[in-house]
């Protein structure tokens, strides 16, 4: 490729400036301020339009520029109108164009697509185009400031290793590509390992609710368990009281029970000492009695007949009198009735006036008839007791006399004599004696009949067996009330307080269930869930697991691609730095044949300090040397591998601090070193026209 034509146009110039290049050297002429360095610039910023530009952006605003370029048989004219648009133009030898582009600035890198631009900006960058095409002015020290050894390293890469380096590129490439691709993988994997997570978070969210349901139910279940176990132990406590209840009871029974026995073995007792007392009595009082045979007994039985039977006659003598009495008093006293009603008449009769009477006369009347009448009643009364008593008496007697050969015989009978005693007398005897008798049987028959009682009743000892048994169960029953009361918990003073207690008890349970049916209905509003997780949480976990092993495996690729890209990058560093030392070798040759070793001996470390510190060095001269001379390395190094890449040199007034001599040996070198590449020479010293043919702006 070479530069065949400029145009550029621009506030401050009389007309468009044109310049027309030839092959080889080319020297051109143009004093100061005649667009030399604009060209130059101009040329790479036109080339490469991207930022930053190599002439100020205000000074694009007002300039417009095209350069014409041959590549084998193809030309292309480039066309920048300031800072607005690019225009491309492929022409072919016949001139018609067989491709046209525009773009509006600014543009990217690598946006040209006729090929020979194409081509370019593969190969170079805006950076490396520019050293290996653009020596400035000595004097333009701030173009030296820049730092050079990222477009040396670039371009030195070029080099004879340009297959490797080619391959390290596409390498790259595949890299970055596939880096993206992978990032977009990984990061498309992240995003479903953080979803799966996502969804294990909304999984042991809905475990932690159904978790949380459960640990409410298990919650109001074991309220309810309490519940229920505090009411059965209220049960217990309520069945306690009523045993302690039918323990009172049972006591107050056991203490009747004792005290009945205790009554019984009193009477016991009491009957003992009466059977001892009659004893004693009997034994004291009736000693006659005391030892009778069976024969005695049954005489006094018969002599008990007799005597009732003489008692009988007796009682029914002194009815028959009695009776007889009655009757004779009745009749008596109704004689006496009438007769003094029969007095009392004829008293009035004679009290009456009636009859002229002296008063005398009538009482001595009177007198005479009471006394008549009393005399009658008197006499029949003697005569009435006397009749009865013959007829009551006589048979009396009679049966006495019978009564008495009786009791005589009886008594003979008996070997008893009764020595002339009457039967009156014998009465009177059996009658104090049979009452000593009766009184002695009856004792007789007392002491039997509580003896009876005693042998049908239960004895003393059993008594006292049967109380202690009784005493004990007591005990029994008052250890098992005070069981009682410490089971409830409560001491109760009697079966009252124990019912109170009972009372509250009861109260406490139907509180308790009334919570139990409260929890119980709470129950009935929380959820219960019976989901298994498990299965879908393995089934993520397995999923997490299959992408983080999917991620392991990208990034192991990754890294394997890394370590590659880094052992390219090292063989890459390796190779550099044996060309590096190749080129500072060929400079130090360079600045030797340019200089004579003006500047003295100049080692390789040296140079490459100088190079790596962007030629950093007091001396502008030996700077500009070394600056000239490493471009002119690098361009032979890249033909040496490349001889098909070929770049136009503008050399922008290299001759501003040169001596005739200086340029002289300058040009010499120059065409020495240029060989068959296109340079172009910018200088505004006029010596230049005495030396080669120029071309002047």
């Amino acid at each position: 490729m070479k530069l065949v034509r400029s145009i550029v146009s621009k506030i401050g110039f009389a007309e468009s400036k044109q310049t027309d290049f030839s092959d080889g050297i080319h020297f051109i002429f143009g004093k100061n301020n005649s667009g030399k360095t604009l060209i130059s610039k101009s040329f790479i910023d036109t080339l490469y339009p991207e930022n930053p530009s190599l002439v100020d952006n205000d000074a694009w605003d007002t300039m417009f520029a095209t350069f014409t370029l041959q590549s084998s048989q193809t030309k292309v004219d480039i066309q920048r109108k300031g800072n607005k648009e690019i225009k491309i133009f492929e022409i072919a030898s016949d001139g018609s164009t067989l491709k046209e582009e525009a773009f509006t600035l600014p543009v990217a890198r690598g946006v040209f697509s006729v090929n020979c631009l194409d081509r370019l900006h593969m190969l170079f960058s805006k950076d490396a185009f520019a050293v290996l095409s653009y020596i400035p002015s000595p004097l333009d020290t701030q173009y030296y400031s820049k730092d050079f050894s990222e477009s040396i390293k670039a371009i030195l890469m070029l080099d004879s290793s340009l297959y490797y380096c080619a391959f390290s590129r596409l390498f790259a490439d595949k890299i970055h590509n596939k880096d993206n691709y992978n990032a977009h993988v990984i990061a498309e994997i992240q995003s479903k390992i953080k979803h799966c997570k996502t969804k294990l978070d909304l999984i042991e969210l809905k475990e932690q609710k159904q978790k949380k349901h459960r640990g409410e139910i298990q919650e109001v279940n074991e309220k309810i368990t309490l519940y229920t176990n505090d009411i059965n132990e209220l049960q217990k406590k309520i069945e306690s009281c009523n045993r302690y209840m039918d323990t009172l009871s049972a006591i107050d029974t056991v203490k009747q029970q004792i005290e009945t026995v205790n009554n019984q073995i009193k009477v016991l007792e009491e009957k003992l000492d009466t059977i001892e007392k009659y004893t004693k009595l009997i034994s004291t009082k009736y000693p006659q009695f005391k030892d009778f045979s069976s024969e005695k007994r049954n005489n006094i039985h018969a002599m008990q007949n007799i005597y009732r039977q003489i008692q009988a006659i007796s009682e029914e003598i002194e009815t028959i009198i009695f009776e007889q009495e009655n009757k004779n008093h009745a009749l008596a006293r109704n004689l006496l009735i009438i007769n003094i009603l029969l007095a009392l008449g004829v008293l009035s009769v004679f009290l009456k006036p009636i009859v002229v009477i002296s008063s005398v006369h009538r009482w001595l009347l009177v007198s005479f008839l009471i006394l008549t009448q009393i005399s009658s009643i008197g006499y029949y009364c003697i005569y009435t007791m006397m009749h009865s008593f013959k007829k009551i008496v006589q048979p009396l007697q009679h049966q006495k006399e019978t009564y008495q050969i009786k009791l005589e015989t009886l008594l003979n009978q008996n070997g008893i004599s009764l020595d002339g005693i009457t039967i009156d007398e014998i009465y009177e005897f059996l009658l104090q004696y049979f009452e000593e008798y009766n009184e002695y049987n009856e004792k007789q028959i007392d002491l039997l009949t509580i003896q009876k009682e005693i042998d049908e009743n239960t004895s003393i000892d059993i008594l006292e067996e049967e109380k202690t048994k009784l005493e004990n169960n007591l005990t029994l029953l008052n250890e098992q009330l005070h069981a009682l009361n410490n089971d409830i918990g409560v001491a109760i003073e009697s079966a009252e307080h124990s019912m109170t207690i009972k009372s509250s008890i009861q109260h406490e349970i139907d509180e308790k269930k009334a919570l139990i049916v409260s929890l119980q209905n709470k129950l009935k509003d929380i959820p219960e869930e019976s989901i298994d997780f498990d299965d879908e949480k393995n089934s993520i976990l397995q999923e997490i697991a299959d992408l983080e092993k999917e991620l392991n495996t990208i990034n192991e690729k990754s890294k394997l691609i890394n370590f590659i890209a880094t052992s390219f990058d090292a063989a890459m560093q390796r190779y550099y730095k044996d060309r590096f030392d190749v080129l500072t070798g060929k400079i130090k040759t360079l600045i030797q044949d340019l200089t004579k070793n003006k500047f003295g001996k100049i080692d390789e470390e040296y140079i490459k300090q100088l190079i790596t510190n962007s030629i950093n060095t007091p001396n502008a001269s030996l700077k500009y040397c070394i600056y000239v001379t490493a471009i002119f390395a690098l361009y032979e190094l890249l033909q040496r591998e490349l001889p098909h890449v070929h770049l136009p040199l503008i050399v922008d007034d290299p001759f501003v601090l040169m001596d005739e001599d200086a340029m002289s040996e300058f040009i010499e070198q120059l065409q020495l070193w240029a060989e068959n590449r296109q340079v172009i020479v910018f200088t505004h010293n006029s010596n230049i026209k005495k030396m080669c043919t120029v071309t002047e702006l």
